[in-house]
């Protein structure tokens, strides 16, 4: 038997007549469906007297029921966890024994979304009624639209919108992937009657999660008593459902408390993510209120806890960001059951280390014993380590001290940021495998820095550069004056990785490392800090040794450095500075790293080459219209200055001949006008028709030696990852927007084309920066995308219509892909294939289309987490875009042509589909 797509796993207990109709209810909607999918497994937890025999009949009818049954009773809370121990299924959904569906179609709806595979975790709105189901006591407990499928980054950002115990707290609302829900050591979880709701937290809280708004199930309500008469013979359960009070001072305070401080160790949340937390159905209010409530009803009741599991609670409520308010109602209950002070300021600040580490075991002992020797032990040294294969995990694991965390990622800042949220010290010291501290007394001298007066955020010192066997090679330049970092970071690092520690408030303020910043993740951070008016201090001594050869990833790979550096300075700075500008042209004319060997130390071999280069930055990356102005705006900023007049004497200003014009004016003498987002731009005519007639003639040359009847259009979707890329050499490739940041699929482009104005400002360094592809461009993108050789500007108004005759016009309404569509006609391709249309969009609720959104988190829409990432991009109509889909499709089909899809799944299924391989005629026997 193939393995089921779905488990159904019952927890049971002496509930017969309930389960019964549940079972049948299921069978309903599986028989003739769904045998083959799905399995379900009850658990009976002893039931007195064989209650459950008529149940296990039934099982016996059919193959995808199962039933077992406990020789003792374990339970409530084990059973939760033992009954999913035979489970099979891909996806796995627990289920109490007295729920039911509510949905006739409610199996159809959940396996649809599970046969796609997109979601990790599916929740359920559902119906409540009482336990005779004679009464409707709601008819949608979470109050949603039913047509909402609301997409989440994971359980961590769902919480955060719709709470924490109110919903997923009840077990047959939640559908998760079985294998990491069954990885997660459940056990530590008892003593809440939550387990599965903390495996699931810890599992699954940067998952993708999928909300239906629609009730599909159906929860019976019990009275107190009610309760009481099905209870198992495990006291725990008795007083779990004796009364609402004595619940709450039981199970909502330490124990609780212990399973959320193990989610924070685990980096699911972080204490400012617990503070923000709701609870509006079962719990009205914060969930923070409700545990200081709990916890104090706990001390009023006087029920049992021993010190340690006060002092637990003490160093929970210490971890939050608690308001005055809050902290004034549990400081003193607190300080009454501990001997401390709840809140000690006095107390020295604690040290946690973080290694990320891969394959380096050359460097690794040193770097670890460096750690060991220090005079101030840290608190705990996690060392992250996704699978090397050169020793480097056996040698951490002889270190005493070190904590070795074995578990795949996605990069260095992936496994920085999941360091994290598990650390529990005060400070924060991250240091990489092939690096080390200088001296045994840094940690006592950073320490003794932050327990100073001006209450610092971030300590660093110096540092020095030492080659693969660490000899030195010169002392890294550090910028001693940190109130100068928010004009020097314009053009320069001055801070030393290793030789910088952090408060742990920190991370909660300026949240976690970009996860698309490879060589610039932690200057990219230092800027962030500095925006948001962190205080720093400079530490005059040598606290780091850092590695440089050539397997040091900036080292190896600087030409990706520099270019990212250069992305950051436009991110955050709105252009980028000459100097920049200068160290980057000479790593691409004379191969010089910045670091070691400069210009300014080796001298030019090739003056000439380098000018060009150099200029030739400068203009990609200062001379649109934005960067430009905003030097000009500000000639007092000695950053401005600088790169400006280096812009000037290389005779760099805006190539295009345009200028910002007020919204409400129809016309400008001389000039064509358009407006693009917010801004009304005006063009000058002739320069306009110049360019317009240019890229006439370039399509009309493409179209007289086109020797291929079939073209592909890539779109962006996160099926690109699953797409073989390789099929397309040799074909003729359209693609769009940031598609340039996947060097595998960029080589096989022959067009290129943007027409989001958002997407062209963001990106015009790297747009201007592509070169030997066909850019094909609305000609009023111009003022940030510049005119050259391989650029070639048309007329696109946005109307919602095909156009035969891309001579005329090349609508771009909704979508980039229309605009492509129409260039694909225009050329005279008989067949276009379609990749990467995964035609969904995970986008926050109640968005309209055009909506500007921004978003820290990775980019869950498009190939890679970067596209978006950090960047301003608009919410989209799927919809709209089919519509635009539609009028393509008649066209082609008018002229007897085809246009297909060979997305690997996504939604699109208004096209017929192929494989790509099929769709190129790649499938000929040989």
């Amino acid at each position: 038997m193939p393995r089921p797509l779905l488990s159904i796993a019952i927890p049971a207990y002496d509930r017969p007549k309930q389960l019964l109709y549940a079972l049948e209810r299921f069978i309903a909607q599986i028989d003739h469906r769904f045998e083959r999918e799905i399995e379900i497994r009850i658990t009976d937890d002893a039931s007195p007297d064989d209650a459950l025999a008529q149940v296990r009949r039934l099982c016996h009818q059919r193959d995808y029921l199962h039933y077992r049954r406990h020789p003792k009773n374990i339970g409530l809370e084990r059973n939760l966890i033992s009954c999913t121990d035979d489970s099979q299924g891909e996806y796995l959904w627990l289920f109490g024994d007295d729920d039911f569906l509510e949905a006739d179609d409610a199996l159809e709806t959940i396996m649809t979304h599970l046969r796609r595979g997109e979601q990790d975790v599916l929740v359920l709105n559902r119906t409540r009624r009482s336990f005779d189901l004679s009464r409707i006591l709601s008819e949608n407990w979470m109050r949603l639209d039913p047509q909402l499928e609301g997409h989440f980054g994971g359980l961590r950002e769902f919480c955060l919108r719709h709470g924490f115990i109110s919903v997923i707290g009840f077990i047959s609302v939640n559908i998760f992937r079985r294998t990491p829900y069954q990885a997660v050591d459940a056990g530590a979880y008892l003593g809440t009657m939550y387990p599965q709701l903390g495996a699931m937290l810890e599992a699954f809280h940067s998952s993708s999660t999928l909300l239906l708004g629609r009730p599909l199930i159906c929860h019976r309500t019990q009275t107190q008593e009610e309760k009481r008469q099905t209870l198992g013979a495990k006291p725990s359960e008795a007083d779990f459902m004796s009364d609402v009070r004595r619940r709450n001072a039981v199970y909502f305070s330490h124990p609780y408390i212990g399973m959320l401080s193990e989610l924070l160790r685990q980096g699911a949340f972080t204490p400012a993510d617990l503070v923000r937390i709701p609870e509006c159905t079962v719990i009205n209010g914060k969930l923070v209120d409700f545990l200081i409530q709990c916890t104090c009803l706990n001390h009023e009741m006087d029920f049992p806890a021993d010190k340690q599991a006060w002092r637990k609670t003490r160093d929970f409520f210490e971890s939050l960001p608690l308001n005055a308010e809050q902290a004034a109602r549990i400081d003193p209950i607190i300080e009454q059951h501990t001997d401390d002070r709840a809140l000690n300021r006095n107390r020295q600040p604690t040290l946690s280390v973080i290694t990320p580490s891969f394959n380096q075991a050359r460097f690794l002992p040193q770097c670890l014993e460096s750690v060991c020797q220090q005079n101030l032990p840290p608190i705990e040294h996690l060392v992250f380590d996704p699978g090397s294969s050169d020793g480097s995990r056996e040698i951490a694991r002889t270190f005493p001290g070190v904590t070795l965390v074995e578990e795949p990622d996605e990069g260095q800042p992936d496994a920085l940021n999941r360091g994290f949220q598990r650390v529990c010290g005060d400070i924060i010291a991250w240091i990489n495998s092939d690096d080390s501290y200088a001296a045994s007394d840094v940690f006592s001298k950073v320490v003794e820095r932050f327990g100073q007066a001006d209450d610092p955020d971030i300590v660093y010192g110096r540092g020095i550069y030492v080659d693969a066997d660490g000899n030195k090679l010169r002392d890294a330049y550090i910028n001693t004056r940190p109130d100068t970092l928010v004009d020097r970071l314009q053009h320069e690092v001055g801070i030393m990785q290793p030789a910088a520690f952090m408060r742990r408030r920190v991370i909660e303020k300026i949240g976690p490392l970009r996860s698309d910043r490879h060589f610039t993740l932690d200057y990219e951070y230092w800027i962030r800090c500095v925006k948001a008016g962190l205080r720093f201090a400079f530490l005059d001594q040598t606290l780091a040794r850092a590695s440089y050869h050539t397997d040091n990833k900036t080292y190896g790979m600087r030409a990706n450095s520099y270019a990212e550096v250069c992305d950051v300075m436009k991110e955050h700075f709105g252009y980028v500075h000459a100097i920049w500008v200068r160290r980057y042209a000479e790593f691409l004319s004379e191969g010089y790293d910045g670091v070691l060997k400069t210009a300014a130390n080796s001298g030019l071999a090739d003056q000439a080459r380098f000018d060009g280069i150099y200029r030739e930055l400068l203009r990609d990356y200062n001379a649109d219209h934005d960067s430009y102005n905003l030097l000009l705006a500000d000639p007092g900023d000695r950053p401005h200055t600088n790169t400006l007049r280096e812009m000037r004497e290389q005779d760099i200003s805006p190539p295009a001949p345009c200028k910002p014009i007020p919204l409400d004016r129809t016309r400008e003498p001389g000039h064509a006008c358009y407006t693009v987002g917010s801004r009304r731009w005006a063009y000058r005519a002739q320069w306009k028709q110049a360019q317009i007639e240019r890229s006439h003639a370039f399509l009309r040359r493409r179209i007289a030696v086109r020797n291929k009847d079939v073209c592909v259009i890539v779109g962006s979707g996160p099926s690109l990852r699953h797409t073989d890329l390789g099929l397309l050499e040799g074909q003729d490739v359209i693609a769009s927007n940031n598609t340039f940041l996947s060097l595998e699929l960029f080589r096989h482009v022959t067009y290129y084309t943007v027409v989001n104005y958002l997407v062209a400002e963001q990106s015009c360094h790297n747009i201007n920066r592509l070169r030997g592809v066909a850019k094909i461009l609305p000609y009023w993108l111009s003022y940030c995308l510049h005119p050259g050789d391989d650029s070639y500007f048309v007329d696109a108004v946005g109307y919602p219509e095909f156009s035969t005759d891309i001579f005329r016009n090349m609508s771009w309404r909704h979508t980039v892909s229309f605009f492509n569509l129409h260039l694909a006609y225009g050329l005279g391709y008989r067949k276009v294939v379609l990749v990467g249309f995964d035609h969904e969009y995970r986008q926050p609720e109640g968005v309209k289309e055009q909506e500007i959104i921004v978003s820290p988190h990775r980019d869950m829409n498009h190939f890679v987490g970067g596209y978006f990432q950090g960047k301003r991009w608009q919410a989209a109509d799927v919809n709209m875009m089919e519509e635009m889909y539609r009028l393509a499709k008649t066209a082609f089909e008018v002229d007897g042509r085809r246009i297909v899809n060979a997305t690997v799944g996504g939604r699109l299924e208004l096209f017929p589909r192929q494989n790509l391989a099929q769709a190129l005629d790649l499938t000929h026997p040989t």
